[in-house]
């Protein structure tokens, strides 16, 4: 928000949900240095000798997870009213912030129960209705 009111830009609160029931997560970076044999060594070796994107002498790949394929499931976003910041006192950036983050909370909470309702959901589900609807 102060960066926003810093610069008189238009603040576009987003909710979003379904991503992480697409992705596996088998360990974070954490976990891999902590593999036995040596091997978590060998990676966390590994990764300091690369260069970093934004700081040559900085890994970034350090909490970098190991995932797994998996079948897709349905992303759910909802885009909230804007919030312009153009004529935001310094002392109303706190309430500002505070309601910003409630309606991405509330529409997280939202996006659950419609995500519940949704008999396709599931990439599974979408696609054997998929198969049947092409076989008809």
């Amino acid at each position: 928000v102060r960066m926003a009111a810093k610069f008189n830009a238009t603040i576009i609160p987003f909710s979003s949900i379904g991503i992480a029931d697409s992705i596996p997560i088998v360990a974070d970076g954490n976990e891999l240095y902590d593999l036995p044999f040596g091997i978590g060594v060998r990676i966390k070796d590994f990764l300091q000798g690369l260069p970093g994107a934004r700081n040559p002498d900085k890994p970034e790949m350090e909490s970098m997870p190991v995932i797994l394929p998996g079948v897709p499931s349905r992303f759910y976003a909802l885009f909230h009213r804007p919030v312009h910041t153009n004529e935001l006192k310094e002392e109303d950036e706190d309430a500002m912030y505070e309601d910003v983050r409630e309606r991405v909370v509330q529409g997280i909470e939202y996006l659950k129960k419609v995500q519940k309702r949704d008999k396709y959901s599931s990439g599974i589900a979408r696609s054997v209705e998929t198969l049947n609807a092409k076989n008809v």
